[in-house]
């Protein structure tokens, strides 16, 4: 009997003991397989925004690190990673929530839905902002007044707020994985636009026009757009005004050269290992001045590039031919950085997509 209940003792002690969630503040890793990891775990994931020099960022990490250790308010079924917002590959969480402020703590179910959004505060803080989220509900920072419906007359709750980005989101990554618009999803921007319209759905149903060969349609709305933006659309959205002013076509900067190009984000079709491909990227010089390209430098020695080194005049169109060989299984992720007279910084290009075994 007394075996019995040391046994029963025992396995009480080990049931309860805690777990404390899984912790990387490194900042190397891509907010897509931080979502990958959480839904194969089917674990909640609280990812924070960060960038280079944020020293509130810094304080942030090393009170929840400190927390985490110490304490026991967390769930173990959690997974906490801390992301660079510079990456390319995790730009577009920071440009959907239209924030540049910094931290961002954003909360994730496990099926990669965002239940929650915390504009700065105390790493202490975490606990209570987790807990609306583990009840089924929702979490949207008191410090955050954005999205705001179009029509004055209407309310957001902070629910439809949620719900709104969601939205946003997931059309988002439908366009970067499939590269446009089911019939259905079409409708979805169509109605979003309408409820809000802000920087990241309006460029989306830009690219919707022109991938529709709307080409008229798609200038008028880049035009628009363009003029528009704002200082903070301008810093978020640096690559996405390229792919504008490449729909625009030549504008009214006479007296400057202008670098851009139809997608900054290139999603390659699924390769054998070790095949070799071959991308042409057009760029258009949308100023007035002629366009040098001085450099094309990408992040891979797989990557060969070759560039016009001809300038190009105003409203002409060349080709940046990108070849590559896949010598790693699995996903891939390189940058092409365009370095030209239109700026002192390069525009970035993204391209990704999945090396097969066979």
């Amino acid at each position: 009997m007394r075996k019995l209940s040391l046994w029963v003792c025992l396995c009480i002690l080990v049931s309860c003991k805690y777990t404390p969630p899984e912790v990387d503040m490194s900042e190397l890793t891509a907010i897509d397989d931080v979502l990958r990891d959480a839904k194969a775990a089917h674990k909640h994931a609280v990812v924070i925004l960060t960038e280079q020099g944020c020293d509130a960022c810094f304080v942030y990490k090393s009170m929840l690190a400190t927390s985490v250790k110490k304490e026991q308010s967390l769930p173990g079924d959690l997974i906490i990673r801390s992301i660079n917002t510079r990456l390319p590959q995790n730009l577009w969480l920071n440009q959907l929530l239209h924030e540049f402020s910094f931290p961002m703590i954003v909360i994730f179910n496990p099926d990669g839905q965002i239940r929650g959004i915390a504009k700065g505060g105390l790493a202490t803080e975490l606990p209570a902002q987790l807990a609306p989220v583990y009840k089924g509900g929702i979490y949207y920072s008191p410090n955050s007044k954005a999205f705001q419906p179009a029509d004055s007359t209407k309310k957001f709750t902070n629910e439809d707020r949620i719900d709104f980005i969601n939205t946003v989101a997931a059309l988002f990554t439908a366009y970067r994985k499939n590269g446009t618009f089911t019939s259905e999803e079409k409708q979805r921007l169509q109605q979003n636009v309408r409820l809000k319209p802000y920087f990241l759905n309006r460029y989306l149903l830009t690219q919707l026009k022109a991938k529709e060969g709307q080409q008229d349609s798609a200038a008028a709305m880049a035009k628009e757009l363009l003029a528009a933006s704002t200082g903070i659309d301008r810093m978020l959205y640096k690559t996405y005004i390229a792919e504008l002013e490449f729909f625009a076509g030549p504008g009214a900067a006479k007296d400057s050269a202008i670098l851009s190009t139809p997608a900054t984000d290139i999603m390659l079709d699924p390769a054998p290992l070790n095949a070799f491909r071959t991308i042409r990227i057009p760029v258009r010089n949308a100023g007035g001045k002629p366009l040098l390209i001085s450099d094309v430098h990408p992040s891979c020695s797989c990557l060969q590039v070759k560039w016009p080194k001809d300038s190009i005049p105003g409203g002409e169109i060349r080709d940046i031919s990108v070849t590559y060989q896949l010598k790693e299984p699995g996903d891939f992720h390189q940058n092409v950085y365009v370095f030209s007279n239109a700026s002192s910084r390069p525009l970035l290009i993204n391209i990704h997509g999945k090396v097969n075994n066979h």
